[in-house]
């Protein structure tokens, strides 16, 4: 099963080298805020009013998208929890790949 993370953090200039490790320090120094924790995104949402658009440009959003071969009941755990389980997947996975254009971060855990 494929889940996803997204954590907002206030708008960062992200450089192309040391992604994981700004990504570790973020959660690790409570930088960011859980915006969501579910199943695989298929289709962001096309509307986005003008407040949205200001939180957007303002803030740094974080993608994590990993795999378990377990369903994760999202409602069930708090944000202490989630973080857990970020980090733990980050030191479990054998490979990664990380992208940034310069203000987001994707990061796929494998």
């Amino acid at each position: 099963m494929i889940h996803t993370v997204i954590l907002k953090t206030p708008l960062l200039t992200v450089p192309n080298a040391g992604i994981l490790l700004i990504v570790k320090h973020l959660i690790e120094n409570n930088r960011t805020k859980i915006d969501y924790f579910g199943g695989e995104i298929d289709n962001p949402a096309d509307y986005i009013n003008e407040e949205m658009q200001k939180e957007i440009d303002n803030s740094t959003f974080i993608e994590i998208n990993f795999e378990t071969e377990h369903n994760i009941d999202y409602h069930a755990m708090d944000a202490h929890e989630v973080y857990n389980v970020i980090l733990e997947q980050i030191e479990r996975a054998k490979e990664n790949v990380t992208s940034t254009d310069g203000k987001d971060i994707t990061v796929s855990l494998y």
